[in-house]
């Protein structure tokens, strides 16, 4: 599993430096958010320093730092999927200027899932939908 998850990590990486060849401005965080929010599905929870818009028919989860995050403006998109009949997720995004502070949120937020995935191959039940939210 651990070699799995390590795969997966460095695709993260490599897929988020790609991702953010331009730095992400507030008008375009502001756009995306509208988008993902207007989703018939979409639920919103607030976490302090960012907001995670719940997308259950794919199985995402889209946090969007608030101005107070050291990470802002910074958008994470996380799908969680199955393949093989294990439990797996893609974590891309985009950032402003601080390109550190994002990869850091990134991969806290990607630990959450990793343990996660840990407890559901102990047996816990696998709603990925309901999965450890960022």
């Amino acid at each position: 599993m651990s070699s799995k998850i390590n795969v997966i990590l460095l695709l993260i990486c490599l897929s988020s430096s790609v991702f953010a060849a331009d730095a992400l401005t507030e008008k375009q965080l502001d756009k995306q958010f509208n988008e993902v929010t207007s989703m018939a599905e979409a639920s919103i929870n607030d976490r302090g320093t960012y907001l995670v818009v719940t997308l259950p028919k794919t199985n995402e989860f889209v946090a969007f730092t608030k101005v107070s995050h050291p990470a802002h403006p910074g958008i994470l998109r996380i799908r969680i999927f199955e393949e093989n009949g294990e439990l797996k997720f893609t974590s891309a995004g985009k950032w402003g200027e601080n390109e550190k502070e994002f990869l850091k949120f990134q991969n806290e937020t990607n630990q959450r899932f990793i343990e996660y995935f840990k407890k559901s191959q102990q047996g816990a039940p696998r709603d990925a939908a309901n999965a450890a939210r960022p």
